[in-house]
C-alpha cells in the first residue's frame, strides 16, 4: 500500500517508509521525475527524424546523436559536484527550465541553431538524471531512499513509453514537432514548480 499505519512501541514511534512518503509527498517526487525526463527521453527518441524534418542529412543526424550521448555522460559526472554544493533541488528546478526554454527556441530554430539546442536537451537530461536520486537520498535518508527511489523510477518508464509516442502522433497528425516541442517545454516547467514544493533538504 502507498500509505501504511505508524507502527509503535512503548518507547518508539517510528514513520514506516509509506507513511514518511506521504509527509514529503512522494506524487510530487513522482510527478517532478516524469515531467523533468520528458524532454530529453523525447528529443533522443526522435532525434534523427527531428534533424531530417529541419533538413539535416542522416550523417549529420548520427554525429549530433554521439554529441548528444556524450553530452549527457558528461553532464552525469559534472552534476554530483554541484548536488554536493548546492544541494539539489535548486539545480534540479533550473535544469527543467533550461530544458523548457531550449524546447521553446528550438521551435524557432534553424538546423544550425537547432542542433547545439539539442544536445543542450540532452546535457540537461543527463544531469537531471544523475541529481534526481541524490534529492531522493536526502530527504528520505538511506533507509528508505531505496524504498522510494524503486517507485519513483517508475516515472522514467512511464515517460519512456509516452514521449516518444506522443511525439510520433502529433508529428503524423501536423507534419510537424512544433506541437510536441511546446508541450514537452510547459511538462519541463510542470517538473520545476512539482521539485520546488518539496520540502527543504536536511542540512540546506
Amino acid at each position: 500500500l502507498l500509505f501504511s499505519k505508524i507502527e509503535t512501541n512503548p518507547t518508539i514511534i517510528k514513520l514506516q517508509p509509506s507513511t514518511k512518503a506521504k509527509q514529503i509527498g512522494l506524487i510530487k517526487l513522482w510527478l517532478g521525475y516524469f515531467f523533468g525526463v520528458f524532454a530529453g527521453l523525447m528529443a533522443i527518441g526522435h532525434a534523427v527524424p527531428m534533424i531530417k524534418t529541419m533538413g539535416g542529412s542522416a550523417q549529420i543526424a548520427s554525429t549530433n546523436i554521439i554529441l548528444m550521448s556524450l553530452g549527457s555522460a558528461a553532464a552525469g559526472v559534472v552534476a554530483g559536484h554541484i548536488a554536493d554544493k548546492m544541494g539539489c533541488r535548486k539545480p534540479l528546478a533550473a535544469l527543467t527550465i533550461a530544458s523548457a526554454i531550449s524546447l521553446i527556441l528550438l521551435v524557432m530554430s534553424d538546423i544550425q541553431t537547432a542542433l547545439i539546442l539539442m544536445i543542450c536537451i540532452a546535457t540537461l537530461y543527463g544531469a537531471f538524471i544523475a541529481i534526481y536520486p541524490t534529492l531522493v537520498v536526502n530527504l528520505f535518508g538511506k533507509e528508505y531512499s531505496a524504498w522510494v527511489y524503486g517507485r519513483v523510477f517508475t516515472a522514467w518508464g512511464f515517460a519512456g513509453l509516452c514521449a516518444p509516442t506522443l511525439a510520433g502522433w502529433l508529428y503524423d497528425r501536423s507534419n510537424s514537432y512544433d506541437t510536441s516541442l511546446l508541450i514537452t517545454a510547459a511538462l519541463a516547467a510542470l517538473s520545476a514548480i512539482a521539485i520546488w514544493q518539496l520540502p527543504q533538504e536536511k542540512g540546506l
